[in-house]
This record gives structure tokens, C-alpha cells and sequence, in this order.
């Protein structure tokens, strides 16, 4: 059976567990916690040495960071950076200490590291870039900050996957507009072909597929496979999805 990879999903699944088990950070309610629910910085200050616990100002590493900014703690952040830690310091999977505020969608701790000099366009082993973690998790208010402060919003991962696409493939309505307002090509492909609206469809995201569609986003482009949006709304059984597509001129 002809299957999408999911791989927005999968990757930042596997991100978010690598933050929880490398700095002991605590994933956000998905289900639930809007971006007003979130925590305010804040936190305790690191000891000053000995007992365990978080090292000297003078030992401070990246991972050091990397767990501040997971904690939305400010005032520990910036004791980290003014220690000499870098604001792009990454560690071996090429994160950095936005892409955790991005992924939590901690706008506040994002504009701060961006002003203290934070690449908006840093890219992690996979290619993802900080605005493709706030896409792909659904955070309005951080993906239009990051784009505002410069980031790109055509960018591309390892297998071609840009931030529309992460966006739509979560059926983030919202950000998926701010994404179109801004500029993001609605038909752009991945490595197999795959478009936003193929990956819209195949969830039955009907918001975000009409979105795409009035943008001009093609409703008979095919996939390596030859699948268009329509077959994958078929196949996937959402049958409001294939009348919105059928209507738009859609086909197999």
C-alpha cells in the first residue's frame, strides 16, 4: 500500500526526545496549552559550584544552555551567554538553543536570542531550520517572529521538505496562512513529489486544503508514484476532503 512517509512527524517526535532525554527537558501538552498557557521565564539560579547540579559560570556548555532555554529560563540563560557559552553554540545533532525556544514556541526567549545574535536560519543535522520546528509544532505567534527577524520561509531540509510543508502536514491552519501571506512557494516538492496539499489531504486538513488551493496551489499535481491530492484523500477515506479537491478540478 502506497503510504506517506511521515516524516515531519518522525523527525520531530525524535527531536523533542532528544531534548527530553539529553537535557531533561518536559515536552509541551500538545493537547491542549496555547501559546498564552505557556510558562514565563523565570527558573532558579545555577550554584556556584560543588553538590552536583548545574555547573560553575566558568564550566558552562552547551548543553548547559540548550536546558535553560527548554526550561523558558531566562535569567539562567543569560547568565549561560554571558559566561562565554556562544548564542549558536549546537550540539552533535546541530541544535541550537532557538530551535529548543522555537520548538516550545517561546516567542519571548526566541526574539531575546535573536537579539543577542541567534542564526534565524541555522539548520540542524537534518537540515531543519528553527522556523520549520515552530511550523511544524503549530505556533503562530513564533513562526511570524521568526520570519519577521529574517527567516526563510521557502527553506528546504535533507529530502527537500520546506516549512509549508511541515505546517500543512499538521494541519496547522494558521500558520499555514501566515506561511502563504509571507510568501511560501504552495508548490514546491519534496525528493518524491510530494506537495503542502498532498500532505494536507491525506490527514482531511479541509481548512488548510482550501487555503492552498485559493493561494494556487496545483490540485493535480502527482507525486514519483503518480498519486495526486485526490488519490491520497481517497485512499485515506476523507470523502469531504475529495469533493473539495473534485470541485477545484481535482483527478486521480
Amino acid at each position: 500500500m502506497h503510504m506517506i512517509k511521515l516524516h515531519s512527524i518522525l523527525l520531530l517526535f525524535l527531536a523533542g526526545i532528544l531534548l527530553v532525554g539529553c537535557c531533561g527537558l518536559t515536552l509541551p501538552d500538545l493537547n491542549g496549552d496555547t501559546e498564552e498557557d505557556k510558562p514565563t521565564s523565570g527558573g532558579s539560579t545555577p550554584p556556584t559550584g560543588g553538590g552536583g547540579g548545574i555547573p560553575p559560570a566558568h564550566a558552562y556548555t552547551v548543553d548547559d544552555l540548550l536546558e535553560a532555554v527548554g526550561n523558558d529560563d531566562r535569567a539562567l540563560t543569560e547568565q549561560i551567554l554571558e559566561s562565554g557559552v556562544s548564542v549558536n553554540a549546537a550540539d552533535d545533532q546541530g541544535i541550537t538553543a532557538l530551535m529548543i525556544a522555537s520548538f516550545f514556541g517561546y516567542d519571548h526567549l526566541a526574539q531575546f536570542l535573536i537579539d543577542e545574535g541567534a542564526n534565524v536560519n541555522a539548520e540542524d543535522i537534518d537540515g531543519l531550520t528553527p522556523l520549520m520546528y515552530s511550523a511544524g509544532m503549530g505556533y503562530p505567534a513564533t513562526t511570524q517572529l521568526l520570519i519577521n527577524e529574517g527567516a526563510n520561509v521557502n527553506a528546504e531540509d535533507v529530502e527537500d521538505w520546506t516549512v509549508l510543508m511541515f505546517a500543512a502536514s499538521g494541519g496547522y491552519e494558521d500558520v499555514v496562512e501566515i506561511l502563504i501571506d509571507e510568501g511560501a512557494d504552495v508548490n514546491a516538492v519534496d525528493i518524491d513529489g510530494l506537495t503542502a496539499l498532498m500532505l494536507a489531504s491525506v490527514s482531511g486538513y479541509n481548512n488548510v486544503v482550501e487555503l492552498l488551493l485559493d493561494a494556487g496551489a496545483e490540485v493535480n499535481a502527482a507525486d514519483a508514484d503518480g498519486w495526486t491530492a485526490l488519490r491520497y484523500a481517497n485512499e485515506a477515506g476523507y470523502e469531504d476532503t475529495a469533493e473539495i479537491l473534485e470541485n477545484a478540478g481535482g483527478t486521480q
